[in-house]
């Protein structure tokens, strides 16, 4: 007994329909990935993407693809509304998607960035107060900055004047012009040293002015004057200080005891002078004896 199976032709692919980039998506990237159900019995599928629904000149027309997605290897246009359809096929036949022509449209180009600000003079450490400008290389940005520290925003203030920078602080700026980003903050850390004033008045007070039997080894004090870093001391035999027997500087307190013995029965004159960065102060009773 022979026995003979017949087999027919194989049926054309299922049913499907395109899953992604949805209908009518927005913001979609210039560089999608389309996928799309499976379709019972294909083979492969055929990917054409247009920017009419004729689908005439299309930009992606990819046939052979034996998977359920294609990504595109080439960057469609920004704001651009395209249709694309898929078909699969196999030895019988073809399938289109039951959804084909769907359309989406691509994300929006990027803005330009607006220039980030610059200060000048430059963060740095300086002696003295310092007047701040702050400029964009963007024509027609506007500037918002603090001084606090903080991350500046729209609703900080405007800049319109150079920023007046009389202690240690650190200045944050953007720049913003309508129709395109943001541009990045920039920071300038400044430090104030200002210098102190010079030293305050001061007195000498001993030995007193005129004092008599005062020892050959005696110590001299004075008042602290206001800002002093250090003090100098002379002592001479005259009042215009020439040639002194001491001579003593960068004394940090309010008082000196020589070393060197002065001779007995002589007369003295002595000067103290308080000194910092700035300048010196002489005692205002300098040159008593």
């Amino acid at each position: 007994v022979l026995s003979t199976t017949f087999n027919g032709p194989v049926p054309a692919p299922g049913a499907f329909t395109q899953t992604a980039p949805a209908s009518g998506a927005t913001g979609v990237s210039v560089t999608p990935t389309f996928s799309w159900a499976a379709s019972s019995g294909a083979a492969s599928y055929a990917l054409v993407v247009s920017t009419n629904s004729s689908f005439t000149n299309p930009v992606i027309n990819q046939t052979g693809l034996t998977g359920t997605s294609f990504t595109a290897g080439s960057a469609l246009s920004n704001s651009t509304t395209y249709f694309y359809r898929v078909t699969a096929t196999n030895a019988t036949g073809s399938t289109v998607a039951s959804n084909a022509g769907i359309s989406f449209t691509t994300v929006a180009p990027p803005l330009d960035v607006v220039a980030a600000p610059t200060f000048s003079p430059a963060a740095g450490t300086y002696s003295s107060a310092q007047s701040v400008a702050i400029s964009s290389s963007t024509s027609g940005a506007t500037i918002y900055f603090t001084t606090d520290g903080t991350t500046p925003t729209t609703s900080s203030t405007v800049y319109s004047a150079p920023v007046n920078v009389g202690s240690s602080l650190t200045l944050r700026a953007i720049a913003v012009k309508s129709g395109m980003t943001n541009s990045a903050v920039s920071s300038a850390a400044y430090t104030i040293n200002t210098p102190p004033p010079a030293p305050g008045a001061f007195n000498q007070t001993a030995p007193a002015n005129a004092a008599t039997s005062v020892s050959t080894t005696p110590t001299f004090t004075w008042g602290a004057a206001a800002n002093a870093a250090t003090y100098n001391l002379t002592v001479s035999t005259n009042s215009s200080y020439t040639s002194p027997i001491i001579n003593q500087t960068g004394i940090t307190g309010t008082s000196f005891t020589t070393s060197t013995t002065l001779a007995t029965n002589t007369s003295y004159f002595w000067r103290v002078t308080a000194v910092n960065q700035t300048g010196s102060t002489v005692a205002t009773n300098q040159g008593i004896s």
